[in-house]
């Protein structure tokens, strides 16, 4: 996603169909690595591929794969082999 953690706080508060995601607070971390929604750290990664990022070494329990890109259980297999519990597409 171009635009980093501050462009994927913006797209989860603001949906071009569904608008205003509530009274919730989604913003760019002060490490402008991540996001908060309510104060709440949420993680964000750009990398190009599913192995460049350290899932076990986070503690990520979910990642939420909106590429498009990531289809079938055959390709996404490298983030439970990377400590992923779950996967949610969309």
């Amino acid at each position: 996603l171009k635009g980093g953690a501050r462009t994927a706080a913006y797209m989860l508060q603001y949906d071009s169909v569904h608008g205003k995601w509530g009274t919730h607070d989604c913003r760019e971390a002060a490490d402008g690595k991540s996001f908060t929604v309510d104060g709440k750290p949420i993680g964000f990664s750009a990398s190009n591929t599913i192995e460049g990022v350290p899932w076990k070494e986070l503690g990520c329990d979910m990642v939420m794969e909106c590429t498009g890109n990531f289809l079938t259980t055959k390709v996404l297999q490298p983030y439970l082999d990377g400590g992923v519990k779950r996967v949610v597409v969309s």
